[in-house]
């Protein structure tokens, strides 16, 4: 069960963006001085000239991922050149139990059906898309550290972990 609840996935996105935004008003870089005045400058489109500004994609299902928020969605689109999936992207999404156990190398099995939706939401609105983590303590599943990626067996050692395929 995720740990994160729609309203805390919707919270942080709106902590993220209003500290972004209070970037702008408060004067945050030399090019902000003159254009606190008007009100429609996309954020991305203010620091265009010294780095990309980025926002985590939050949602904890394909279904309550911000891009599926049409007011989300639209802060992305307009003020946002970069992004990553918050929780999409952590290994309880990605990788395949059933799959990983019949993969004859025995390496673990990636799927991507929780991310493409939100890769084609980037790639269609000129947002880059960031890789997020390949091992996250609490939103790992537990059988990814057993021998066989079986629970019953015993934890695999260092030696395992640094197998190359």
């Amino acid at each position: 069960m995720p740990r994160f609840s729609k309203a805390k996935a919707l919270l942080s996105t709106a902590l993220v963006l209003c500290l972004a935004l209070s970037m702008i008003f408060t004067g945050f870089g030399s090019q902000t001085k003159n254009i606190v005045q008007k009100t429609d400058y996309a954020l991305k489109d203010v620091y265009k000239d010294y780095f990309l500004v980025s926002a985590a994609i939050n949602g904890y299902s394909i279904e309550t991922a911000a891009i599926n928020h049409p007011s989300l969605a639209a802060i992305l689109k307009k003020h946002f050149n970069s992004t990553t999936l918050s929780n999409l992207m952590k290994p309880q999404y990605l990788l395949d139990y059933e799959a990983t156990k019949k993969n004859k190398d025995k390496m673990p099995v990636c799927k991507f059906d929780s991310c493409i939706p939100s890769l084609e939401f980037c790639k269609k609105n000129g947002i880059k898309m960031r890789g997020h983590t390949l091992v996250w303590p609490n939103q790992t599943p537990e059988w990814f550290f057993h021998v066989d990626y079986d629970v019953s067996k015993p934890y695999v050692d260092a030696r395992t972990i640094k197998k190359e395929a």
